[in-house]
């Protein structure tokens, strides 16, 4: 992450990128994420499915923790969303 530099938006995507790839989430999963959804401390990300009413959790690779954590470090606190940006 350290070639990232600290860029907000490149973060993001990057978080994104890595939540579609090494999960294997779907578009609209990733889009409905909340920051409740995640809990860092367990590595787990919560995730409801296409046509399921129960969230499932998943555990989250390291690589995929650390850039995610990378991305709530710096991203806006005034929306519950995951993905917000300005």
């Amino acid at each position: 992450l350290q070639s990232q530099g600290d860029n907000p938006r490149i973060l993001r995507d990057t978080a994104i990128l890595r939540l579609l790839f090494d999960l294997g989430l779907r578009r609209g999963e990733v889009v409905r994420l909340n920051m409740e959804d995640v809990e860092v401390a367990r590595k787990l990300l919560w995730v409801q499915g296409k046509g399921k009413r129960e969230r499932t959790p998943l555990t989250l690779p390291q690589i995929t923790l650390d850039t995610l954590s990378a991305w709530l470090d710096v991203r806006p606190q005034d929306s519950p969303q995951l993905h917000a940006s300005n």
